[in-house]
């Protein structure tokens, strides 16, 4: 059986290595390049087991009893971690410029482009000894290659709470594959309800035209891999009505290496069984719930009627399934709560918060005042209980400078709409209704940024969101501020502030306030901090930069008189 460090000791282990990665990263690429390939002669020319780390506490003098067992290479001149007591931190929470420059140093030597690095290649990137991180690496090493990826290395910076499983797990004969008797491939997994209408059966059975077929996810996916380069586009919306799940995990992706420490397999289970955490925030306790990898596909196409995979990731349709044993049947996912996701794949401890133009879902719409709510789940395996508590209302100025609030201190948000489209371009995958201005109806987005920006001699008040369905260009915002708005050729300052350059179809578009009050009709807050940034704001990041570099490269020369 594979040794598995607990959770609350590996943490306080890792962190005042991160600090130390990050005091030494020097800040100029170059300087980098240098320090690595001298650092990477020296540590490929050793062998030999990797020094003890310093042990100056009991901690420290276990964990240098395990690493010293691994032959490991390590660079010369490696970092001492400082001693660290029983009670430390979770963990560093890494701010926009550690986490760039620790993401630059990583891609500064993946020369093949493959997100991938040799735990010697890590080793010397750092210019400091990782053998205290070797065993974690290995678990998150999907292919068990000795490649990590950079979104395995953050998610090893992760604090997760150990979850409570309800019972052993099923025994799996060698060389055979699992197949659950609790949620076996057969009709009733799909088709099960409860009785509420929302579930959708009948129209359900009418599109998969009888019967589905199940197939193995490892054979949808040709053998591919559990996860390998987590995005939020990764997400591409099947035939079930679950866009509150998909966007939700879409939002989860916001944040490297979250969507790993949902899984407790780190790569793809040669049984095909596998055990993902989700929280019952009714009994307060992480569960562990065991799926196998058969996934219900239409007969007539092999498509499967859940989530498709984008690659050869399994990640999505492993979740979706997961929740379709949580709730009951994968009918009884179509249609639920934006929030609820988050309250199932995540233990915050603080109360969610909803701010709705109309809390009954229906015009009127105030977009000058929003009603406060607060969600709250009866029974943990109904997505049909939830309930909301009214909160303080609050003005549209308020709202927004809550956002900006939420934005600084690195909170997921969201937002969606029930306000009927001023005019229908087309359907969604399950009939959501697709404005011809690109917003969706009845669809959730990841709330990216809120920010006010001085420029062009005014103050603009503005937001940034993610459509999960980046592929989509019939999906993408076309008003003000969207990626070919007429207007940019006026506001050059404000262009050069958001970093808009080329247009992309990537699901990620800016909203002035205005706007975004006009088309959207509610906003979710969960107020948990979170350890890295958002993704979509690397990205917006490193746009504004690249377009910094363009603007000097183009800039007239100063003339002096």
């Amino acid at each position: 059986m594979r040794e598995k460090w607990a959770h609350d000791k590996l943490v306080p282990s890792i962190e005042p290595m991160v600090t130390a990665i990050l005091r030494e990263l020097p800040e100029d690429p170059k300087l980098f390049m240098s320090k690595y390939l001298a650092a990477k002669k020296l540590a490929e020319g050793k062998g030999d087991a990797p020094p003890a780390p310093a042990a100056e506490d009991a901690e420290h003098k276990e964990l240098a009893q395990r690493t010293t067992r691994r032959s490991i290479i390590s660079a010369s001149a490696p970092l001492a971690p400082p001693p660290v007591s029983a009670g430390a931190p979770e963990g560093k929470k890494l701010s926009p410029a550690d986490y760039m420059k620790l993401r630059n140093a990583f891609r500064a030597i993946d020369k093949d482009g493959s997100n991938s690095l040799s735990i010697v290649e890590l080793a010397a990137a750092l210019h400091m000894d990782v053998s205290m991180m070797a065993s974690r690496m290995e678990e998150f090493d999907p292919n068990h290659d000795g490649q990590v990826s950079f979104q395995e290395l953050i998610a090893a910076l992760y604090y997760t709470p150990s979850p409570v499983p309800k019972k052993e797990k099923p025994p799996v004969e060698a060389g055979e594959l699992f197949t659950d008797p609790e949620f076996p491939p057969c009709d009733e997994s799909v088709f099960k309800t409860n009785g509420y209408a929302g579930d959708g059966v009948d129209a359900m059975r009418h599109t998969l035209g009888g019967s589905p077929k199940w197939v193995r996810a490892s054979e949808l996916t040709g053998h591919g891999k559990l996860y390998s380069n987590i995005h939020p586009n990764d997400i591409a919306q099947g035939f079930v009505g679950d866009c509150w799940l998909l966007a939700g995990l879409a939002g989860l992706a916001e944040f490297e290496g979250a969507v790993h420490n949902c899984f407790e397999e780190k790569r793809a289970s040669p049984t095909g069984m596998y055990n993902i955490r989700l929280y019952d925030p009714v009994g307060k306790n992480w569960e562990v719930v065991t799926i196998d990898d058969w996934i219900p596909t239409v007969a007539s196409t092999g498509s499967p009627i859940s989530a498709k995979p984008q690659g050869h990731e399994m990640w999505v349709l492993l979740i979706e399934k997961a929740f379709a044993k949580w709730f009951g049947s994968y009918c009884m996912l179509q249609g639920a709560y934006c929030l609820l996701p988050y309250m199932l794949l995540m233990n915050c401890n603080k109360q969610c918060l909803q701010y709705s133009q109309n809390y009954r879902g229906a015009p009127p719409w105030n977009e000058d005042e929003y009603q406060g709510l607060m969600p709250h789940l009866n029974d943990a395996h109904d997505r049909t209980k939830i309930g909301l508590a009214f909160g303080p209302k609050a003005n549209q100025e308020q709202i927004f400078a809550q956002l900006c609030k939420a934005d600084d201190t690195n909170h997921i948000m969201c937002a969606w709409t029930m306000k009927d489209p001023p005019t229908e371009a087309g359907l969604g995958a399950s009939g959501e209704h697709i404005a011809s201005d690109g917003i969706v109806k009845g669809h959730a987005y990841s709330l990216i940024s809120a920010k006010d920006v001085q420029a062009d001699g005014k103050e603009w008040k503005v937001v940034q969101l993610r459509n999960p369905w980046g592929a989509n260009p019939a999906s993408e915002w076309k008003g003000t501020l969207s990626d070919n708005w007429e207007g940019w050729s006026d506001h050059p300052e404000l262009k050069k502030a958001l970093g808009v350059g080329h247009p992309a179809v990537d699901g990620m578009f800016w909203m002035d306030w205005d706007s975004f009050r006009r088309r959207f009709s509610d906003v979710g807050i969960v107020p948990q901090e979170m350890d890295v940034p958002k993704l979509g704001r690397l990205e917006h990041e490193s746009s504004q930069a690249d377009l910094e570099v363009s603007y000097k490269k183009h800039a007239s020369p100063s003339r002096l008189s």
